[in-house]
């Protein structure tokens, strides 16, 4: 997840980079590989999160990837614009969840 973020981040707001698409879409195949999901279907960037829990003591870690995840729904609405209007706000969106990305890591972790 740090390495995507980090991606988009240096992409310096060209989001629809090859550098940004290649890390977007070989986390998305990841997705796919790890839980043996059919081709062509529509992978959700979140997806298996939902069978953690708080109870599992990895909150923190939860939060963070969900995070994470904003950042590449974001990305992928962007990709997605149909006009310049839209395509402005999805960019302001992505700067905002790379920010509390970002917000959600300690120090440490740099």
């Amino acid at each position: 997840m740090n390495a995507v973020c980090s991606e988009v981040e240096a992409s310096g707001g060209d989001y629809a980079s090859q550098q940004v698409r290649t890390a977007v879409c070989m986390f998305q195949r990841w997705i796919a590989e790890e839980f043996g999901l059919p081709d062509g279907e529509h992978i959700r960037f979140g997806h298996g999160l939902d069978e953690f829990d708080d109870a599992t003591g990895a909150a923190d870690t939860i939060r963070k990837i969900q995070a994470g995840v904003a950042v590449c729904q974001d990305v992928q609405l962007f990709w997605w614009a149909d006009s310049r209007m839209e395509a402005d706000r999805d960019a302001e969106r992505v700067c905002w969840s790379l920010g509390v990305y970002f917000s959600t890591r300690s120090v440490s972790e740099f």
